[in-house]
């Protein structure tokens, strides 16, 4: 056990003069997120890992030729080493037609597992392709200490 943490430590001694490559998103699995009959499709990628003590509410831009809308934050997960970012709902109301979109964080250590005491933040990125363009997009940001974060924007449906 202890080897493992050994090599988090010396991994992370290597990593942290990298730091500028931490910036890009990678695209990395998430739990699988049903969508709503009128998303047809939808891609979550985060970066791991850092420290960001201050929140902002989300971000979202709207392509409307495209039919698609990006969703960007920053999100405290807690422990660096043992959580991460996910996509964890995306809803549709018929009545308002807005599409809700809900980021929040997992915990990924294994049982057993040290986690750092650290305060760390993902930033990720939410992108969705709609069948046909919804009224609003509400972004909701659930961090780990059950703090909520919210955007919403009107799109003009034509």
């Amino acid at each position: 056990m202890r080897r493992r943490q050994l090599w988090k430590t010396c991994v992370a001694g290597l990593v942290i003069p990298l730091g500028g490559c931490a910036d890009r998103l990678d695209p990395r699995p998430s739990n699988e997120v049903d969508t709503p009959e009128r998303v047809a499709g939808a891609e979550f990628e985060f970066s791991d890992g850092r420290d960001e003590r201050s929140q902002d509410d989300p971000s979202i831009e709207v392509d409307a030729e495209e039919e698609s809308a990006t969703v960007t934050g920053t999100l405290r997960v807690g422990s660096g080493s043992c959580n991460e970012a996910t996509l964890d709902e995306i809803a549709y109301d018929d009545d308002s037609g807005t599409v809700t979109v809900v980021v929040t964080w997992v915990d990924t250590s294994d049982e057993g597992e040290v986690c750092t005491d650290d305060i760390s933040s993902d930033e990720y990125e939410v992108r969705l392709e709609f069948k046909s363009r919804p009224s609003a997009i509400t972004a909701v940001e659930r961090d780990y200490l059950d703090e909520e974060y919210t955007a919403t924007k009107k799109i003009d449906v034509k």
